[in-house]
């Protein structure tokens, strides 16, 4: 729907002269008196469009004249209405001299009646008032819209749209170009000949390699350029179908003309054998003989940069003479393992080829390997089985008999085959004092210089063993037995 127009302003002062020429008439008074008075009560003269009036342009204006000169003020939206259907049609007002116009923000509806009213509270200069609201209708140009434009089929032409412009029933009549029934603004231009879409152009996007000829006509050449526009580049140009067409693919080794000029691998023998370089086989011959620019590749078993068939075998774990064997040569041992990785074991060998005989195996530096030596006791690992003095402990103290002190514990302590020697044996029964237990026999035998302590059963200052029993209720003679055989 169009909003407010210019056409409605024109329309506003073309009527304005009208108006002008329908006030009412003075009285011919020249004394001066009011110019507002009027001879005729205040009423409207015209309205446009008419009450009753049909086929009215939606774009119109609404307007009214009075019999005399109104105060602007009192002609506003609240005074001059429009509605349809009861309902208020948004506008503006505007007045001059004895017209007020209402201007409708939109474009009436077509085929609608609308209804007109000034209330009377519009008042004239002379303060009138109409004698009662001024109210009158009209209807619209009753027309089919078949494209919704808000322009009558009769008045609408025909446009590529989709719609029935101009209500024919026929849909974008007119526009086809090239008869496939397919409207121009929904056909796709297609490479025919035919100006498919309607723009004046044949076959537009249609020339892939910017030739002037239209992809559908154009013939495929090997240049990089899709000639005939079927999306493929110099196709049936790839004598050796790698993807690349042969304008632009350089020979190889591969047994197939690449660059399609029907030779076969030319520019391809190394070694000139009359065997492209891709089929030759390298051999060990100081030449390159599979054309990779690199001289007896394969042939360098220990990775030296000296060709095998030119190599001297060494004990290194590799065969580097590349004649299947590793380190043949170097096993002084001969127990199948190099000198170079052999270790060197007490054997009585040279396991390492150093021309040493178990080096590294003389622990006590007698210059005896300690798988000969054998073990004594001087705070060595003579046998070099890692333990020093091993079998030379008599007392198990952890202390070689050699390095220990004898101490009075009835133990041979220094494992000379003597035990506790030096320590007393006052009773001299070959028990040392310190292990001895004292019993009664007339002899200190611990040697504390008691005698026979611990054995007084009745403390008379007599040992036991010597003592007599008598009837005196004890045990004299420490048997067990009291008065045993005395008393009557």
């Amino acid at each position: 729907m169009s909003t407010l127009s210019s056409s409605k302003l024109v329309l506003f002062l073309m009527l304005v002269p009208f108006a002008v020429a329908c006030r009412g008439k003075d009285t011919g008074d020249d004394t001066g008196g009011d110019s507002h008075v009027d001879v005729e009560p205040l009423a409207v003269l015209s309205t446009q469009p008419a009450d009753g009036d049909t086929l009215v342009h939606v774009n119109w204006s609404i307007s009214a004249i009075f019999t005399d000169e109104m105060k602007p003020g009192t002609l506003t939206k609240d005074t001059f209405k429009l509605t349809l259907d009861g309902v208020e049609t948004p506008g503006v007002v505007q007045y001059a001299n004895t017209q007020v116009v209402f201007l409708p923000v939109y474009d009436l509806e077509n085929s609608a009646t609308y209804t007109a009213s000034i209330t009377t509270g519009a008042e004239s200069w002379a303060g009138e008032h109409l004698d009662e609201d001024y109210v009158w209708s009209f209807s619209t140009y009753p027309c089919d819209d078949a494209d919704g434009d808000d322009i009558c089929d009769k008045l609408d032409i025909e446009e590529c749209d989709g719609f029935d412009n101009d209500g024919d029933g026929v849909v974008d009549e007119g526009f086809d170009s090239d008869s496939d029934g397919l409207a121009d603004c929904f056909d796709a231009e297609t490479c025919d000949g035919v100006d498919n879409n309607g723009d004046g152009l044949v076959d537009e996007g249609f020339d892939s390699d910017s030739d002037g000829i239209a992809d559908c006509y154009d013939e495929e050449e090997c240049d990089g350029l899709d000639n005939d526009g079927d999306g493929r580049v110099d196709e049936t140009f790839d004598s050796d179908e790698d993807g690349v067409a042969d304008c632009f693919d350089p020979e190889v080794c591969d047994g197939l003309d690449n660059d399609g000029d029907n030779l076969v691998d030319e520019g391809f023998n190394s070694d000139h054998d009359a065997v492209a370089d891709c089929f030759d086989t390298e051999e060990c011959d100081g030449q390159d003989n599979d054309g990779d620019y690199l001289v007896d590749e394969g042939f360098d078993s220990d990775g030296d940069h000296l060709a095998d068939c030119f190599d001297t075998e060494e004990c290194d774990g590799v065969d580097n003479d590349g004649d299947g064997v590793v380190d043949e040569g170097f096993d002084a041992d001969e127990d199948g393992t190099p000198d170079c990785f052999d270790i060197e074991v007490c054997d009585g060998h040279d396991n390492d080829g150093d021309g040493r005989v178990d080096e590294g195996f003389d622990t006590d530096h007698d210059g005896l390997a300690d798988c000969f030596d054998t073990e004594t006791c001087d705070g060595l690992d003579n046998d070099g089985d890692g333990g020093v003095d091993e079998g030379f402990d008599s007392d198990t103290d952890g202390v070689a008999d050699c390095f220990d002190v004898e101490t009075c514990d009835g133990v041979d302590n220094d494992g000379d085959g003597f035990v506790d020697e030096g320590y007393d044996d006052t009773d001299e029964d070959g028990t040392a004092d310190c292990i001895d237990e004292e019993v009664c026999d007339g002899l200190d035998n611990d040697g504390d210089s008691a005698v026979d302590e611990g054995f007084d059963s009745d403390h008379d200052g007599v040992p036991d063993c010597v003592d007599v029993e008598v009837c005196d209720g004890l045990d004299n003679d420490g048997d067990g037995y009291i008065d045993e055989h005395v008393c009557p």
